[in-house]
C-alpha cells in the first residue's frame, strides 16, 4: 500500500531539516579553517580512526556526539572529522604537536582558534564522558565569544583573493568590488583577531579591537543607519587581509573605512567617534531610496 502524498512530503521536511541542523564536519583541518574564518565561529577538531579499526572510536562515534547536550553545544562551532592517516601521515604529527603523546591514539579533541594559531585539547576523559564534554564545550565556545563578540552591526568576514602577477602579488576582495561596481556604499572594519602572544603590538591591537567591538560596533543607533550598506570585515591576523587592507590605506587594527561610491579613496573614520556621529555620517553617505 502506497504512503500518501503527504507523509512522503513530511518525511522529505523532516530529511531536510535534520541534514540541515545538523552539518557534515569537513574532512580535513585546511577545509575546517576556511570555513571557521568565513562564520566567524570557532573551529572543533576530531581526530579519529575510521569506522571499524578502533572500538573506543565507534562507541564515541554512537554515543558522544548524539547526546542532547554536547548535540546542542556542537552547533556553536565548525567541524572537523579528520581520519588518522598513519604515522607518515599529517594527523598524528599534528596532534602531538598540540598534547597528543600517542602514536596509535583513539579519539582526540581539540578547539582551534581562527587561523590555526591558538590550540586547545580536551582532556581525554572529558571527551569521552557526555555531561563533561557538553561542559568542555560549553566553556570554549563561551570563551572564544568573549574574544569575539558579536556585534549589532552585522559584519561579514571578508574573502580576500591574492593573485600573483608576475612578480607583484596584488589583493581584492569580491564583496567589496561588487559593490563598487553596483554604486553601494561600503563600512570595512579592520580588527584583529588572535593576538600573537609574543607580539606586543599584535596584543595591543586586539585589545583594541575587543574595546571598538564592544562599544561603538555594538551600537544599535549605528546598526539602525546601515540599512543599504555592504558591511566587510577584515582581520590583519591573517595575511591576506592585512596586505588588502594596507592596499587600502590602512597599516594596523582597529579601523573603520567608508568606501563612498565616487571616491576613489576610501574615508578613514575615526574610531572614537560617537554612535550618534557615525550614526549621523552614515546617513548622510547612504544610498537614495
Amino acid at each position: 500500500m502506497k504512503a500518501p502524498m503527504s507523509a512522503l512530503l513530511g518525511a522529505v521536511l523532516l530529511a531536510g531539516a535534520a541534514l540541515a541542523q545538523d552539518p557534515v564536519p569537513a574532512s580535513n583541518l585546511e577545509d575546517g579553517l576556511k570555513a571557521a574564518k568565513k562564520s566567524g565561529k570557532p573551529l572543533l577538531v576530531v581526530t579519529i580512526w575510521k569506522e571499524g579499526v578502533c572500538n573506543s572510536c565507534d562507541t564515541w562515534r554512537g554515543r558522544v556526539p548524539k547526546d542532547a547536550d554536547v548535540a546542542r553545544q556542537l552547533s556553536r562551532f565548525e567541524r572537523v572529522e579528520w581520519l588518522y592517516d598513519g604515522l607518515n601521515g599529517k594527523v598524528i604529527p599534528w596532534t602531538k604537536e598540540h598534547g597528543g603523546t600517542s602514536e596509535d591514539p583513539a579519539v582526540q579533541v581539540f578547539v582551534v582558534g581562527l587561523g590555526g594559531r591558538e590550540v586547545t585539547r580536551a582532556p581525554r576523559d572529558s571527551a569521552f564522558a557526555p555531561e563533561a564534554f557538553a561542559k568542555w564545550l560549553k566553556d570554549e565556545a563561551d570563551t572564544f565569544g568573549k574574544a569575539h563578540p558579536v556585534t549589532r552591526i552585522p559584519f561579514v568576514a571578508a574573502q580576500v583573493t591574492k593573485t600573483q602577477g608576475g612578480t607583484t602579488p596584488t589583493w581584492s576582495c569580491a564583496a567589496i568590488d561588487d559593490a563598487r561596481s553596483s554604486k553601494i556604499p561600503v563600512l570595512v572594519y579592520v580588527g584583529r583577531g588572535e593576538p600573537d602572544a609574543s607580539d606586543k603590538a599584535a596584543k595591543a591591537q586586539a585589545a583594541a579591537s575587543r574595546k571598538l567591538e564592544k562599544g561603538l560596533l555594538d551600537s544599535e543607533t549605528a546598526a539602525k543607519a546601515l540599512d543599504g550598506w555592504t558591511l566587510v570585515k577584515l582581520d590583519v591576523a591573517d595575511a591576506d587581509h592585512l596586505a588588502y587592507a594596507k592596499s587600502l590605506g590602512v597599516e594596523k587594527a582597529p579601523a573603520l573605512l567608508l568606501i563612498v561610491p565616487g571616491e576613489e579613496k576610501p574615508q578613514v573614520v575615526d574610531p572614537s567617534i560617537t554612535a550618534d556621529s557615525l550614526a549621523f555620517k552614515l546617513k548622510k553617505l547612504a544610498p537614495k531610496k
